[in-house]
This record gives C-alpha cells, structure tokens and sequence, in this order.
C-alpha cells in the first residue's frame, strides 16, 4: 500500500511541477510583450499630459508651479532629472536598479526632444506578490491535498488487490473453493474473470482427483482377473492352460480400450476443437455405419432421410463429430434388440442429430450420471464407461449440448445440437 501510493503520489507532484513550468512559460515568455505594451497603453497617455503641460509652463517660465502641481495629481512621485540626449525616445519604462534610480519600475518623459530635461514617474506601484511564508504554505497545501485524494482514490484499489492476493495464496495453499468477494464496482471485471478461473481450476482438479480414482478402480477388474489367470496357467491340464490364456487376452484387450478410451478423453481436456470447414455430416454418418453395420448383422442400423440425402452441412470439426457418432451407435448397437436408427432436423441456429435405440433404455435418475466419467448406468457391466462423457467433452468444445431420454421404441435416445457456426474462409 505504501509503495504503491508513494508512486502514484510522486507521479502527481511531478505532474503539478510540469504543470507549474508549462504555466509559467506560457505568462511569463509567451504574454510577457503584450502585458508590457497593456501597461504602456494605461499610463503613458497620462504621462504625455503631464509632460505636454510642464512643457507649457517652460516656455512660459512656470514649470515650477506645474511640476508642483503634477506632482500633486500622481499618486507617486514626479521628479525632474536630466538625460543624455544622445538616448532617443519620447516616452519609455525604466528598471531603477539598472539606470541608478532605485529599487521599481519608472517612466522616463523626455519634455523636448534635444533637451536633457526629462520627467521621471516612479516608482509605479506594484502588483501585490505573496510571500515565501505564503507561498510556501499554498504548495504545501496543494500537495497536502493531492495526498488526500490520492489515497482516497487509491484505497478501493488496494483493497480489491489485496483481496485478489488474499485469494490466490489460499488456492496456492491448496483452499480451491476460495474467491474474491463480489463487493465495489471496481475491477468488476478481474474479480469475475479470477472467480471463473478459480471455479475451471477447482472443476479440473477436481475431476483429475475423481478420474484417478476411477481409473484405479477400473484398472483392478482386469488386473485381477490377469493375476488369477496366471495362477490357474501354473497348473492343469492344456485346456485350461488355453482358456486361461483366452481369459488374459480378453482381459489385455479391456486394458488397451480402457487406455485407449483415457487418452482420448484426456486429450480433450482444455483443448479447443478445431473447426476445419463445411462438412457433409450424412457422409460422416455413412462411413460410421459402414464401419460397424457388419459387426452387428442381427440389428438393422437406419440413417434418417435428412441425413442420408447428404446435403445437410455443418461448421465442425470431422474427427471429433465421427468420434461422436461412433461412440453413441456403438452405445446403442451394444443394448438394442433390433434396430439403431440415426436422424437430423436442421434449425435456424442448430443442427440436432438424434441416436434411437430399441434397447432396455436408461433409468430417467441416471440420464444425467452416465455422462460423468466410469460411470455406467445400474447392472451394466459393459465397456470402461467414457464414451458419453467424450461425447459430451467434444459437445462443449463446439459450444453445444448432449441430452438422454426415451426413445420413440422405449428405449434410449442421445439428443446433441450443435450450433451452426460461421463457416470460415479457407
């Protein structure tokens, strides 16, 4: 607080100096000429008469009388001296000091212009000058002042700063659930910008911390049954030895989709999507469907008529919306019966691509559950339980949105929308 008000109040003495020598250049070089002249202009016509009439008088041998009575109509004095008349001039201002008449300022009239003989007005009043004593206590005061107001102006500023310190050194302590309180209207802005970090900061943490967990957890299922394998693969017969060997090649392939699925949903953490251009979306879809349509001869899988014709488009990144269109067939693919139907509607700010299923479908208290990371939905044992929550991460990367709920057929619908982004030139 101190170093920082001393800056700000040096910073605003040194503006008041410039301001002062701006100020003083200004009047004292600039108007300097044309305040002389304006003084000129005041009291030399009042000189000439006075000087045209003691002229009268010397011709006429009583310019003592009316230098007398001059002297009397001037509030200051009016002498007589004499000057060289080598000095041409009518009517001008005298330093005293410097032509040996005293301390002021004078107005020298010459009453003939070959003669000697010159009036001499002064010294002329002056302007009353404060004091050093005076002076000194106004700067002071000005300063005094400027301190005031500085630190008035300043202490908001340093509160909200020192509450922004006070908030980050308990989050660098490990308190993630520490903000900024929102009071004042200064640094409105910083104070919610340092909150929603805090809040994105605490959230990943948090997940981090929730996905170790269940990583862990997920990781003893086929650990275990690998260890047990390889005791029963020490003993017995050839048959058992080979479906042992079977169980740890199942239980190799779960850890490689269990790592495999980690990675991806790992990469999507923080990274934003990559919008190549307009993509033909019932293509991606086709391709899809290729790829797992013989996997899974028993269940018929239908692209909706919008989707098939291939004229529907969409600004999005194709890896990430194949991804997503494989992750929810696969999904629906492992519970229907019979059928898997793919369809889209265009709107005038979305694109809503819907998957149907005519499986078991999902409890209307876990639809919202399972998008979470190893979460699956009760009495399924299938899969490591991150397909939805990538579809989801990718979902909030294109600014849109997933959402379960009942199928037409009973069983489970996965509804996403993805805006329709301006589509960047290429």
């Amino acid at each position: 607080m101190t170093r920082l008000f001393l800056r700000f109040y040096i910073g605003v003495v040194g503006i008041l100096v410039l301001a002062g020598l701006i100020q003083s250049w200004l009047t004292g070089e600039r108007f300097a000429a044309q305040n002389a002249q304006v003084v000129r202009d005041a009291l030399f016509g009042g000189v000439r008469n006075a000087r045209d009439k003691y002229r009268f008088g010397l011709d006429r041998g009583i310019e003592d009388a009316l230098l007398k009575n001059i002297q009397e109509q001037f509030d200051y004095p009016v002498t007589l001296v004499s000057v060289d008349p080598g000095q041409a001039f009518d009517v001008r201002l005298a330093n005293g000091r410097e032509e040996g008449y005293g301390d002021g300022v004078f107005i020298l009239a010459r009453v003939a212009p070959t003669s000697p003989r010159t009036l001499l007005f002064g010294p002329l009043p002056v302007l009353p000058q404060p004091s050093l004593t005076e002076l000194l206590t106004g700067v002071s005061a000005v300063f005094a002042i400027a301190a005031l107001l500085i630190a008035l102006l300043l202490r908001p500023v340093v509160e909200q700063f020192q509450r922004v310190e006070t908030a980050a050194t308990q989050i660098a302590g490990g308190d993630l659930t520490a903000r900024i309180r929102q009071e004042g209207t200064h640094f409105r802005n910083l104070r919610q910008a340092f909150n929603d970090m805090a809040s994105r900061t605490e959230t990943l943490v948090s997940s981090q911390r929730e996905l170790l967990q269940a990583v862990s957890h997920e990781l003893r299922t086929p650990l275990s049954r690998i260890h047990f394998a390889i005791d029963l693969i020490r003993g017995g017969d050839e048959a058992t030895r080979e479906q042992r060997l079977n169980s740890l090649s199942t239980a190799a392939e779960d850890l490689d989709q269990l790592v495999e699925e980690l990675l991806s949903y790992v990469r999507l953490e923080g990274v934003a999507s990559q919008i190549l251009g307009d993509v033909l979306l019932g293509e991606i879809a086709a391709r899809v469907v290729q790829k797992l349509q013989p996997q899974h001869t028993d269940i018929q899988i239908d692209i909706g008529k919008t989707l098939a014709e291939g004229g529907l488009r969409g600004a999005v990144d194709p890896a990430a919306f194949e991804r997503v269109i494989s992750n929810l067939v696969s999904n629906a693919l492992r519970y229907a019966r019979s059928a898997v139907n793919l369809n889209a509607e265009q709107t005038t700010d979305s694109i809503v691509l819907t998957v149907d299923d005519d499986g078991p479908g999902v409890a209307e208290e876990d639809r919202e559950r399972v998008l979470e990371p190893f979460v699956k939905a009760d009495g399924d044992t299938s899969g490591v339980g991150l397909g939805l929550s990538i579809v989801r991460r990718i979902l909030q990367q294109h600014e849109g949105s997933v959402m379960i709920s009942a199928s037409p057929s009973d069983g489970c619908r996965v509804t996403t929308v993805w805006p329709r982004h301006v589509v960047p030139s290429v």
